[in-house]
């Protein structure tokens, strides 16, 4: 993104923070707009300095309409490697969900370590704007993890809604199946 941000007005575009301070975007990213805030969330953007990032030199990146905020991350960590991502908006929780191809850092310990394989892959990610809370592998029965699929967040219904994607063996290559991780009343607890 060190090419302006370039916003539609619905006639014309217009170039936003044109030389302005911006992420320098990697291989893996995704984007939302959480409309608590009114900010939008990249993520899978390098670190501007030693110490921002993760431990991995990846940040959270926020846009509030006129300048790109570079966001200390604190609590559980996802990596922010993966490169097929899906970030949406949570209207439930007012949070971003990621979901994905997507370990981290739970409590100082590695999904790989707490999970069994491919379990340490499918966590729901939450961010608040001032730290990750990791949410356990989804329980939802046939919901592989995913990557390179689409999400998008049902409020009517409380359900984030996957649909394709590419999973890691021929078992999970789907291009056409829709799955949804719906809440129970409770913002906390997942069905």
């Amino acid at each position: 993104l060190h090419d302006p941000l370039w916003s539609y007005d619905g006639t014309d575009w217009q170039a936003k923070n044109v030389g302005g301070f911006s992420p320098s975007v990697s291989y893996a990213r995704t984007m939302a707009f959480d409309t608590n805030r009114r900010m939008a969330v990249l993520l899978g953007a390098r670190a501007s300095a030693a110490g921002l990032g993760n431990p991995f030199n990846e940040s959270v990146w926020e846009w509030d309409g006129t300048a790109w905020l570079e966001r200390p991350q604190s609590g559980q960590q996802p990596r922010l490697t993966g490169s097929g991502d899906s970030l949406c908006y949570d209207t439930f929780r007012q949070e971003c969900v990621l979901f994905g191809d997507e370990p981290g850092t739970v409590d100082g310990y590695q999904t790989t370590d707490l999970y069994p394989a491919p379990d340490f892959l499918r966590c729901i990610w939450r961010w608040n704007g001032k730290q990750w809370q990791a949410d356990p592998p989804t329980p939802t029965v046939g919901v592989p993890f995913e990557f390179f699929h689409s999400m998008c967040f049902d409020s009517a219904r409380n359900a984030l809604v996957l649909f394709g994607g590419e999973g890691s063996t021929a078992q999970f290559d789907v291009t056409n199946y829709t799955y949804e991780i719906i809440y129970q009343d409770s913002p906390v607890v997942l069905k």
